[in-house]
């Protein structure tokens, strides 16, 4: 897993493209964060024309806007891992998740002039399963009632709304060794597990609805903190591990597989000027 720690993603886009045209924002503000700031967001609110960034790499928000995993990514020059970013954008109508996605994809083009290719190759795999012959999920994964159309804290505000239990409502909260997750689709699971064992994963569970989810678990390897200067998570040394945690917790399970995997190529990327 990479570049989680600390990491709070109120709303994570996709990608979209609008009658062949590309879409953007109407204003849209772009500077470095110098600050040593611990979290990172990216915040959409749905059914809104907001798009706020605090302390994102670029590469974080390539992987955002094109709904990539890490080992879809490749490319590029170093700083897009190291530097970081605040966006304020704003576009006058009502902007669902693809419409940001694609305004994001068109900022990064014109603000960060880049450009990509796509490549097929064939990496290892997971299926992500029911473990159960019942069918029931584990007792870390709830039908979630929680109710998620309302605004979402503006970018830099810190972590989500949570429970009295600690249970995140609406976003997702994520640590080297946890995931804390409300109201979360068994598809965006199956990508946010992906990110941790570095391995696409696609959902063949049928399961539908959206579920809060509490994971615990032992870090993979690689694992290591979003912002430079945040304090590494306490881990319990007694955790298990991300495969056993799915299966013990979620009444799931990751089975190895072996397909061709989209990668996108970063072939052109330079810094934006400010403003």
């Amino acid at each position: 897993m990479r570049n989680l720690a600390g990491v709070v993603i109120a709303v994570t886009v996709s990608t979209t493209v609008m009658l062949g045209q590309a879409v953007s924002f109407d204003v849209a503000s772009v500077k470095v964060n110098r600050s040593s700031a611990q979290f990172s967001r990216i915040s959409a609110p749905r059914g809104t024309g907001r798009f706020d960034v605090a302390n994102a790499l670029v590469y974080t928000l390539i992987l955002n806007a094109y709904s990539l995993q890490d080992f879809q990514l490749a490319g590029g020059p170093s700083w897009i891992r190291d530097l970081r970013f605040d966006i304020a954008a704003r576009t006058n109508t009502t902007a669902t998740r693809e419409d940001v996605s694609s305004m994001l994809q068109t900022l990064l083009a014109e603000r960060f002039h880049l450009v990509t290719h796509r490549e097929s190759r064939e990496m290892p795999t997971y299926a992500l399963v029911l473990a159960r012959t019942d069918g029931r999920p584990g007792s870390h994964m709830t039908a979630s009632t929680a109710d998620c159309t309302a605004a979402i804290p503006a970018a830099g505000a810190g972590p989500p709304p949570a429970s009295a239990n600690g249970q995140t409502l609406c976003g997702t909260t994520m640590t080297p060794s946890s995931l804390n997750a409300g109201n979360m689709s068994i598809p965006r699971l199956a990508t946010t597990l992906g990110g941790i064992v570095g391995r696409m994963v696609k959902d063949e569970t049928g399961l539908d609805g959206l579920y809060d989810i509490q994971l615990s678990f032992t870090p993979e390897r690689g694992a290591g903190p979003l912002a430079a200067g945040a304090p590494a998570a306490p881990v319990d040394p007694n955790a298990p591990s991300i495969f056993a945690a799915v299966t013990e917790q979620l009444g799931l399970r990751l089975e190895s597989r072996r397909a061709p995997v989209e990668v996108l190529v970063i072939d052109r990327v330079e810094m934006p000027s400010e403003d």
